[in-house]
């Protein structure tokens, strides 16, 4: 019987460290693409209050308490910083395997700070979205915070994005770029659809002219 636990636990944590690694793929996807295009970021003012919104959304699903909310917002924003901090000293050489670098350090560094405060279980919930640094994820976090829906819409909305960000992950296992382009946009069609039944028409443009990807003509 002790076998077959320690067997199950191993299988769950080579599961989740899998999930994460795609995570971090499209995570740097994401950010590779961002390098390339020097398109307008996020204010700083709009990055604390993202950042913050994403901590506070896992801790929510995690059903921390108001002490480990603040902790959990503190160590993530700290996070974040640091990557923007290291990932300015390499912006013009668009090195991307030293950015990766910085993001597997930064996730380890913050993993590792979580365990102070968090059980093993709350620490990979934690981990695997606020660990993944995702600009993604941050566009749309954005954007739907900018609609200023009720707390129940914003956090019904934040848990179908997150349901995108889940899915979006297992399609990076997609053996050729074509067939993972198709299941991604499929992905975010349904997320979009989804969206129509908590935000208005024009909200809904809104969001489409922010979030949607758009491919560079050469």
């Amino acid at each position: 019987m002790a076998k077959l636990q320690m067997s199950g636990l191993l299988q769950r944590r080579a599961f989740m460290g899998l999930f994460v690694a795609l995570f971090l793929l499209g995570t740097l996807v994401d950010s590779q693409a961002q390098m390339r295009r020097r398109g307008p970021q996020l204010s700083p003012e709009k990055q604390t209050a993202v950042q913050e919104l994403e901590a506070k959304y896992v801790a929510k699903s995690l059903k921390l308490s108001d002490e480990a909310t603040k902790k959990l917002v503190v160590v993530y924003q700290k996070a974040r910083t640091n990557i923007q901090e290291a990932a300015q000293a390499i912006a013009d050489s668009s090195d991307y395997q030293a950015y990766r670098e910085i993001i597997v350090k930064e996730r380890e560094k913050l993993e590792k700070e979580l365990k102070g405060f968090l059980d093993e279980k709350q620490t990979e919930k934690a981990i695997k979205y606020l660990g993944t640094f995702s600009t993604s994820w941050d566009r749309m976090v954005d954007t739907l915070s900018g609609f200023k829906l009720d707390e129940k819409k914003l956090y019904e909305a934040l848990g179908k994005v997150e349901v995108y960000l889940n899915e979006s992950a297992a399609a990076r296992e997609s053996g050729d770029r074509d067939t993972m382009r198709t299941k991604l946009q499929e992905i975010k069609e349904k997320l979009d659809s989804e969206l129509k039944s908590l935000i208005s028409e024009k909200e809904m443009e809104q969001w489409m002219e922010s979030t949607t990807r758009r491919r560079r003509s050469n």
